[in-house]
């Protein structure tokens, strides 16, 4: 079993199986299904909003400190 970001390309390196997050995109050489569906849900302290204030908007964002994931060095879209 192996564990990662990367998006592996299943034929070429032989993986006979995989999980994958997020949208499966085009292979007429794969065959796929739903397994589950994934919710995502932003937190923080209650202390962290009292000293920063609580965002209304996307954009307040920047000017908060976040924990982001990204998938090969770009950030998912809508992050």
């Amino acid at each position: 079993m192996s564990v990662t970001d990367r998006h592996a390309d299943l034929v070429e390196e032989g993986i006979d199986m995989a999980v994958r997050l997020g949208h499966p995109g085009n292979s007429a050489t794969l065959s796929g299904r739903r397994l589950a569906t994934q919710q995502s849900v932003l937190c923080a302290s209650p202390d962290y909003l009292d000293r920063r204030g609580s965002p209304e908007t996307i954009d307040d964002f920047v000017r908060h400190d976040c924990l982001l994931f990204a998938r090969n060095g770009q950030l998912l879209p809508g992050i």
